[in-house]
């Protein structure tokens, strides 16, 4: 997810027009870097998932303890494709905005020696359901956004009470951004593997965490494995592995700051 681009890519203004009504209403790189923080502002915000699925978000109950706001980690990633030799190591920095109710914005900076060579951006829930994403890399017109959580089907998580061997079964409907119907379905099943303290990952990180191993399939077959910490003091989940066909990824925690 973080260097993949699966919609859009390389798509001319035409193209880009054909699909999201014409490229003069869709905003460029050059504009979004000239006020990024107005454009987080402005598109990224819980006013962008829908009405029901916003509710059915919110009806699980899920929230961070009292006084978290923004949360800044480090993060290491080695991503291999179909191929490749050895993996490709990507150190980045990752800020975390709570906007309440287990919905987070995400900000992730990558550099090559100091300088800024892309942004990606998230609204998700919890770190389970990405509702809106951007890439914006450095020379791009255009940025690159990614399929997106367009329903749910209403499910309980209680992650205080979870015990080793535990479940959490979703079901979700996703899409690209203009998509209105025939969105691909997602089951996952998500199984409690390990639950301890939180700080086992970083010294800096309060509370406990629940270790989950998940396996993922869509309506058409295809299939991923994915490995996951859920941090109970900040009602989020970050990733540690990911496994499909095409690519692996491992995710290392550096460095965790709560803000």
């Amino acid at each position: 997810m973080l260097i993949q681009r699966r919609f859009f890519q390389g798509l001319s203004c035409a193209a880009f027009a054909a699909v999201l009504a014409g490229c003069a209403a869709y905003p460029t790189v050059e504009k979004i870097d000239a006020d990024f923080s107005g454009y987080l502002t402005k598109e990224y915000t819980t006013a962008y998932p829908s009405a029901a699925l916003k509710a059915k978000l919110t009806d699980v109950g899920l929230k961070p303890k009292a006084g978290v706001g923004d949360i800044a980690i480090k993060m290491t990633l080695r991503q291999s494709g179909v191929g490749d030799q050895a993996p490709k190591v990507t150190p980045y920095d990752v800020k975390f905005t709570n906007l309440g109710d287990g919905f987070y914005r995400e900000v992730r900076e990558l550099r090559n020696n100091d300088f800024l060579t892309a942004r990606f951006v998230y609204l998700h829930w919890a770190g389970f359901f990405q509702l809106r994403s951007d890439a914006i890399i450095k020379g791009d017109t255009f940025p690159v956004p990614y399929n997106e959580v367009k329903d749910v089907v209403p499910f309980k998580f209680a992650p205080a009470s979870m015990k080793i061997g535990d479940k959490l079964l979703t079901e979700a409907k996703y899409g690209n951004r203009p998509q209105a119907f025939n969105f691909l379905t997602e089951n996952s099943e998500c199984v409690v593997e390990k639950i301890g303290s939180a700080a086992a990952l970083n010294t800096n990180i309060s509370g406990n965490a629940v270790w989950f191993a998940c396996s993922t399939k869509t309506d058409k077959g295809f299939e991923t494995k994915k490995k996951s910490v859920f941090l109970t003091d900040y009602a989020l989940a970050l990733p540690l592995e990911f496994r499909s066909p095409q690519r692996t990824q491992d995710f290392e925690i550096n460095d965790f700051k709560a803000l």
